[in-house]
């Protein structure tokens, strides 16, 4: 196909009311956010693995939310999680997420995370933006091409336990470093169409 013939349309931002239809959280633990669809590509079971390679009293400052539908069953997953020792650090909310509550999530978040193996673009990082909260990804597709490393969040390699915990330990030990980039992820959005 002739190049003339071939149009790029960018991924435009997805924006959700944050009308917070949860509990309140009243925790002091910092709350990280996986988002979407559970699927083997998305690397939730390398997201387990980075949890527990924390150390403990990095740890008990977090609450990992894992919010979506699963494609199959997530029994290995929560097995996986048991065998870690991070049971306690995760909360599943598995099912669909009605189009209403979707904000009420990333308001709540305080870290955005993406552990994908593979991607071409992410609906879900596109509905994230505009909450303005510091985003860990994988160095993968859509990712890269929105993200910027040290800016946006952390970019890791994908598949790389090790590399997403440190980003996860490096954000979670660094109220102040996170509060940079949501402001500079809100910006980001609001330059995004």
């Amino acid at each position: 196909v002739p190049q003339t013939d071939i149009s790029v349309i960018p991924h435009g931002v997805i924006r959700h009311p944050t009308t917070d239809h949860l509990p309140t959280n009243t925790s002091d633990e910092t709350t990280v956010l996986f988002f979407g669809n559970v699927k083997p590509y998305k690397g939730v079971d390398v997201l387990i693995d980075a949890i527990a390679r924390l150390p403990p009293e990095v740890r008990q400052k977090l609450r990992v939310v894992i919010a979506g539908r699963p494609h199959g069953s997530a029994d290995e997953l929560k097995q996986r999680a048991h065998k870690q020792g991070v049971t306690d650090s995760i909360t599943w909310e598995l099912g669909f997420i009605e189009h209403e509550c979707v904000g009420a999530y990333f308001q709540r978040s305080d870290i955005v995370v993406f552990p994908y193996r593979h991607i071409d673009q992410s609906g879900a990082l596109m509905t994230a933006l505009p909450f303005g909260k510091p985003v860990i990804a994988t160095e993968v597709g859509g990712f890269e091409d929105v993200l910027t490393d040290g800016v946006h969040g952390r970019l890791v390699p994908p598949g790389n336990a090790d590399a997403l915990s440190g980003a996860l330990a490096e954000l979670l030990d660094d109220e102040n470093r996170r509060a940079e980039m949501g402001d500079a992820v809100a910006e980001l959005s609001n330059n995004t169409y």
